[in-house]
């Protein structure tokens, strides 16, 4: 399994990337942290696993602007009762403008659109156009903790992002495709729009179209009215049906249809607003993906 792969794709081209200009002014901080299990199985075998996890980050690493970020953990069961594998969850280097509105992330990454997400070994390039456009393309290995893969498992997807209506209209079109050993295993696109009016009135939706099947694989339609008393409305319709792989024998069978319709009063007392004036940011946005 090639679960190093993010690391070599991180720290060797790291040179090819910077063309070996290291610079003094680099910092690194961290931590790390040790965990130990104790139990018996159901054969009454005791079981002694120790995880040791790290997490690193290396500052302007080369040259000021490139950061390298990693965190991984070492796993292992010292009386061998069980099957614990380590695991690489990220480890890559980004700038976020190498040149004017243009940034990238190259190592192993955590992807997610609209129209799906994945971990990936690969590059993931980000361009701003303006402050109201911007565009992502990304590509690279489809990575699977529980089974090996190998270079023929890739996955590759675009996102456009735009603003309108003053900022308040947020919009968002993505594609993903991945591909299991040549074949093309998912193929979906997807569309999300997030819609603030007055600040009083906040319309977003989540949509996912799977290309293979020809149907709506998954669609989230919500609403939240902030009433000028400390009073909250918030209703939401989901709509969701599996989607596996082409090359899975699960894709075959028939699935069931997942529908639920949410609808949420909240009312918060002067005490609870007194505290949340510390934090004047809408908590309620804080699902949005973050951009790097």
């Amino acid at each position: 399994m090639r679960i190093w792969l993010g690391i070599f794709l991180g720290i060797l081209l790291v040179p090819l990337v910077l063309e070996v200009a290291y610079s003094d002014a680099a910092s690194i901080s961290g931590r790390s942290s040790t965990v130990m299990e104790w139990f018996d199985d159901s054969e009454g075998d005791t079981a002694l696993p120790a995880y040791q996890y790290l997490q690193l980050r290396i500052k302007d690493i080369g040259a000021e602007g490139y950061n390298f970020k990693f965190y991984g953990r070492l796993a292992d069961d010292f009386n061998d009762e069980v099957d614990i594998k380590s695991r690489l969850y990220y480890a890559y280097l980004e700038n976020k403008e190498v040149f004017k509105g243009l940034g990238f992330r190259l190592g192993r990454q955590f992807i997610s659109t609209t129209a799906g997400a994945s971990m990936m070994d690969g590059l993931s390039l980000n361009y701003a156009i303006n402050n109201n456009y911007s565009a992502r393309i990304y590509g690279g290995g489809d990575v699977t903790y529980y089974e090996d893969y190998d270079i023929e498992d890739l996955i590759g997807g675009i996102e456009l992002s735009g603003k309108f209506l003053d900022g308040d209209l947020l919009t968002e079109i993505s594609y993903l495709q991945k591909w299991d050993d040549g074949l093309l295993a998912k193929d979906l696109v997807g569309f999300n729009a997030d819609y603030d009016l007055n600040k009083n009135l906040w319309l977003y939706n989540e949509l996912q179209y799977d290309v293979l099947s020809e149907r709506l694989s998954y669609v989230l339609l919500g609403g939240k009215y902030r009433f000028n008393k400390p009073l909250t409305l918030r209703t939401e319709y989901l709509y969701s049906l599996p989607v596996f792989s082409s090359t899975s024998i699960y894709s075959v069978f028939a699935v069931e249809e997942y529908e639920e319709v949410m609808a949420e009063l909240t009312w918060k007392s002067r005490a609870i607003s007194s505290f949340r004036s510390l934090y004047p940011r809408d908590l309620s946005r804080v699902f949005r993906r973050q951009r790097f």
